[in-house]
């Protein structure tokens, strides 16, 4: 019996032996968790990965709740700001509260941008000041404001958010009690009854800043049906016999801390190295096909759009053409339903985008700038992040040429900006209104056309020497007639501006007739006429670019274009002398080519820029009159195709003041 007891005792032992092991074991056995990192920075430990996930995805549900009830609230309220402004002026007895009402305003959102929550100043130090000190003393008394921050700021901002409230509730009280004697609209009335219902006085300023805030950093979470974690998330399993974890909420309030959130969108790069042919179906059609051809381009800076919808893109593209070639136009185009040209008139062959344009699906943080619909994109590619636009007052002397010039931008801005106007020779009546726009087009939309128009044959200034009349004296001998001439060519238009004219054919349809001037000398006089120029090319030309500011054809941004360029009469076709004098300057330039300045020896000076060649037999200090040929159009140095560029400069040597030739031309 004993035998069998010591037996027992032992097994005992070592059941309790092995239990001790088995808990020792299993005590210290290491666990599963996740370590979460943002952009490689440790944020916490959490227990599982799907629900981390599964959480931030119900995160979006519930922000647009919030924006949703923000919004309303919002909304309400800045419309009774707006009526505040109508009913309260200077004979209000409330005016000075509402005057002091604006400035506080205005001074808790500069400490809400410029002042961090600890007081500690972020911005602009003698901006807030400014507006500081324009507040009345007693409300800032025993606080100051230094370099650095702020002292007692949690106690300024609690003061100024009180006074906003208070004067606020007693306008607002005026306004709702005043309601039916009041000059208001109905709807008007409503909203101030509406306000005071859903008791919205009890929204203070700072409530009001902070969801109007939350709306501008979360509207975005309404396009999307599922947010994401933010971009820079890496999720790590680790083994550990350390069971300390934070919980999920913990973490994601760390991380959003840091980082926002991503949605699900789509990346458009634009790259400015070669282009995309869009032809007449869709605009975007040809994208990520083989229907394409290259065009070159000098900028090299890519452009990045995010948008929530592909079709964003699309629609916004479609609505630059239209922009450039008008709504009738371009749907007959997309739907091949041109009419043909009989004797004339125009076609569009093609619309394409300059760059390529590539996409990609992606998650998108939503501090980035994100389009949702179409024309907030399009204006975005047209006049960049900010439009600037203003209205000028002309006078009857101006001309569309020289109003452009004045206000920097180029004639084909000003009709862009102005589409009642459709002719460089409309005039203005004194004190018209114009608006002055500027383009900072972010892609090059660029139009292709066949056009057929009928163009008047200028006549030419045919110069008879006469010994019996006093040198420099000029009389008409026969009056000229212009003739008519019908012209096919293709145009190319790069942002409504004309980059590209080749001449297909074209048919006499009617002589011009020379006008005859009897001149007072045997000799070629090296003194120009003052008063009448002749047209440097033949007749038949299209005037792809004006005198005064344009969009660089090169990407150079905006530039002064110092004179006329004269396209559409073809390659080698010859360029006069405007007028009689000296030829000072026969050479090449990088940017002219080929080129040529005359001096007048009247106080003007010429120059015939970008030639093929030289006439031969004209050197510098050759005597040239009007009419003669001293060159050939060509593409020499800096342009886009054939043309002729001509300046008129006016002064006292050859690099003297340009001008606008155009006036000088058609005396």
């Amino acid at each position: 019996m004993k035998k069998y007891m010591v037996y027992m005792i032992v097994l005992l032992i070592g059941v309790g032996v092995f239990l001790l092991q088995f808990n020792y074991v299993r005590k210290y056995q290491p666990s599963i968790y996740y370590q979460v990192y943002l952009d490689n920075e440790k944020i916490g430990v959490i227990k599982s990965k799907e629900e981390f996930e599964r959480y931030i995805k119900s995160q979006g549900a519930i922000i647009k709740e919030q924006v949703e009830k923000y919004s309303v609230d919002v909304d309400r309220v800045k419309i009774v700001k707006e009526l505040r402004s109508k009913v309260i002026n200077k004979k209000n007895i409330y005016y000075a509260d509402y005057a002091q009402l604006i400035k506080l305003e205005n001074l808790y959102n500069i400490l809400y941008e410029l002042v961090g929550d600890d007081g500690k100043l972020v911005g602009d130090y003698n901006q807030l000041n400014k507006l500081y000190n324009s507040i009345n003393k007693n409300i800032i008394d025993g606080t100051k404001l230094t370099e650095s921050g702020i002292e007692d700021y949690d106690k300024i901002k609690d003061n100024i958010d009180n006074l906003i409230t208070l004067k606020e509730k007693n306008i607002i009280d005026y306004i709702y009690s005043n309601r039916n004697k009041l000059d208001l609209t109905s709807n008007e009335r409503s909203n101030i009854e509406d306000y005071v219902a859903n008791k919205l006085d009890s929204i203070s300023y700072s409530k009001y800043v902070y969801r109007s805030k939350y709306i501008e950093d979360n509207s975005m979470y309404l396009y999307a049906d599922n947010i994401y974690e933010p971009l820079g998330i890496n999720i790590k399993k680790i083994s550990t016999y350390n069971n300390e974890y934070m919980s999920i909420e913990d973490v994601y309030d760390k991380i959003v801390e840091k980082k926002p959130c991503t949605i699900e969108g789509y990346q458009f790069k634009i790259k400015k190295t070669t282009g995309v042919v869009l032809n007449n179906k869709t605009l975007m059609g040809a994208i990520g096909t083989t229907d394409y051809k290259t065009i070159s381009n000098s900028s090299t800076e890519d452009i990045i759009v995010y948008v929530t919808d592909p079709e964003v893109f699309n629609s916004a593209i479609e609505e630059l053409a239209i922009v450039f070639v008008g709504t009738d136009e371009y749907e007959a185009y997309k739907n091949n339903k041109q009419k043909e040209i009989t004797d004339t008139g125009s076609q569009i062959e093609n619309i394409y985008l300059k760059e390529d344009i590539t996409i990609r699906p992606t998650n998108i943080s939503v501090k980035e700038k994100i389009y949702n619909n179409s024309s907030d994109l399009a204006s975005y590619l047209l006049y960049g992040d900010k439009i600037e636009t203003s209205t000028v007052y002309a006078s009857a002397d101006d001309t569309i040429t020289s109003l452009a010039y004045k206000n920097g931008i180029s004639v084909e801005e000003f009709f862009l900006s102005n589409p009642n106007f459709n002719s460089i020779y409309n005039m203005f009546y004194d004190g018209q209104p114009i608006t002055i726009t500027k383009l900072n087009p972010k892609v090059s939309l660029v139009i292709e056309e066949t056009q057929v128009e009928d163009k008047s044959i200028d006549f030419k200034i045919v110069e008879k020497y006469d010994n019996n009349m006093i040198k420099g004296e000029e009389k008409v001998e026969q009056e000229g007639s212009n003739g008519l001439m019908r012209v096919h060519q293709t145009v190319q238009k790069v942002n409504g501006s004309i980059s590209y004219v080749e001449l297909i054919s074209n048919e006499t349809i009617k002589n011009s007739k020379d006008k005859i001037v009897l001149v007072g000398t045997k000799e070629i006089p090296n003194v120009g006429s003052t008063s009448s120029w002749g047209w440097p090319t033949p007749s038949g030309y299209t005037l792809t670019s004006y005198f005064g500011y344009r969009s660089s054809p090169f990407g150079w941004g905006r530039e002064l274009h110092s004179g006329l360029d004269i396209a559409g009469v073809g390659y080698g076709a010859p360029v006069y002398a405007s007028n009689n004098g000296t030829i000072v300057v026969r050479t090449y330039h990088y940017s002219y080519g080929n080129y040529i300045i005359i001096d007048h020896n009247n106080g003007y000076w010429s120059l015939y820029g970008h030639m093929s060649r030289f006439q031969n037999g004209l050197s510098v200090g050759s005597t040239v009159s009007r009419g003669q040929t001293i060159g050939y159009v060509g593409k020499t140095g800096s342009a886009t195709g054939p043309h002729l560029h001509f300046e008129i400069r006016v002064g006292k040597n050859l690099y003297a003041n340009v001008t606008d030739p155009l006036p000088y031309l058609r005396k």
